[in-house]
């Protein structure tokens, strides 16, 4: 997993395209062997376009971009630019975002690009490696039994996280109980809502 920011500004719009192709291809993973290509077209600098082919690796491509794909994806300059000023706390979701992007094809494939895209913040990278730290210093790596929580206490649960120790919680009951909450009874009372995942 490649955990580097990418520059926050390139000084041409053409740097901008190479850097966004640059951050696809540096981002990519494909642990399901997905096959498929996705042609990246930016509509402000149309000799930029480029074909990212899903393999082994992502391959970018930028010769016979006329051949057919499994799906087109437009973004516009300004909104490639945006990506790269907010990289750390952009969402996708955003309006101003999603809506400046136009998709045609296999939208699945479009979106395992823009995950490409993504990487992990600097917050998370440090709770990642303080993680690696204590469960190297306290050997949970090597364990053969995982110890079980049943019915613990808000104050077990918290210890438990703050170790960072592995644990199987089990007997958890919400506080307070929600017995009488069915989907039927959720989507009657709040079915109309709009709701943003």
């Amino acid at each position: 997993m490649n955990v580097a920011y990418p520059a926050a500004e390139f000084e041409t719009d053409a740097a901008t395209i190479d850097g966004l192709a640059n951050l696809l291809r540096t981002g990519f993973e494909n642990p399901e062997g997905i096959r498929g290509t996705v042609k990246v077209s930016v509509p402000e600098h149309p000799g930029r376009d480029f074909v990212a082919r899903f393999g082994d690796e992502l391959l970018i491509e930028r010769d016979d971009l006329e051949r057919k794909t499994d799906t087109q994806v437009t973004i516009r300059i300004a909104t490639i630019r945006r990506i790269f000023s907010e990289f750390e706390f952009l969402d996708w979701r955003d309006p101003e975002i999603i809506g400046t992007i136009t998709f045609e094809g296999n939208l699945g494939y479009a979106n395992h690009l823009a995950k490409c895209c993504l990487r992990p913040s600097d917050w998370t990278m440090a709770r990642f490696r303080r993680a690696t730290r204590l469960h190297a210093a306290r050997g949970y790596r090597d364990l053969t039994d995982i110890e079980r929580l049943h019915q613990p206490t808000q104050r077990q649960i918290l210890e438990a996280m703050e170790e960072s120790r592995p644990v199987v919680i089990t007997g958890l009951e919400p506080t307070p109980p929600c017995r009488d909450w069915t989907i039927d009874r959720l989507a009657e009372r709040f079915g109309e809502a709009v709701v943003r995942v």
